[in-house]
């Protein structure tokens, strides 16, 4: 017998079988809870947000599109949940990346140009994506981390597709240019 696919998971929770969501739980609690915690900077806070974000994906699952991708629409109301935090809470947004949006030690980010991959010092690639807007920083992080196609990215922060690339290939010259002028 065939393993059961997400879809067909997320199919089953549709119908009303409550048991089949802890599928989609396991398989994407991990990312979202990374993006709670570079979102809030808080872990307790970063563990109460995932929680909602899966609560609030369960209760709107009625409402997901079969026909595209499930994890652009979870990480898409995440993002929303973690605005509506930082917008209630007064807060900005707070950045915990190098040791859970990257590689420990040394992160490397693939460069459009070419596909050439540039290692880069985790204290300086942390430095340079607090100097990118929320929105640059998260096109990044979901295109070298999430590896979201660009399609993906687009949909995610409700943007168009060459918005998107112009978003990451823009993001990447702002990280560059910083990385440059602050090394020794």
């Amino acid at each position: 017998m065939n393993r059961p696919t997400e879809q067909d998971a997320i199919i089953r929770v549709q119908k009303g079988h409550r048991a089949s969501y802890a599928r989609i739980v396991d398989a994407y609690q991990t990312p979202i809870y990374h993006l709670m915690l570079r979102m809030s900077g808080s872990r307790e806070q970063a563990f109460d947000l995932t929680q909602e974000t899966f609560v609030r994906a369960f209760e709107h699952i009625g409402q997901y599109d079969l026909k595209k991708p499930f994890f652009p629409w979870i990480y898409t109301l995440g993002m929303n949940i973690a605005r509506d935090y930082l917008r209630k809470n007064g807060r900005q947004h707070a950045l915990t990346t190098s040791l859970d949006c990257m590689p420990q030690g040394s992160a490397a980010m693939g460069c459009e140009d070419r596909g050439h991959t540039r290692m880069m010092d985790s204290n300086q690639l942390e430095h340079a994506l607090e100097h990118l807007s929320e929105e640059t920083r998260e096109a990044l992080i979901l295109r070298y981390r999430e590896e979201f196609s660009f399609i993906e990215i687009a949909e995610g922060l409700h943007i168009s597709v060459s918005g998107a690339k112009m978003k990451v290939k823009r993001g990447l010259e702002k990280m560059r240019r910083i990385m440059t002028e602050e090394s020794p």
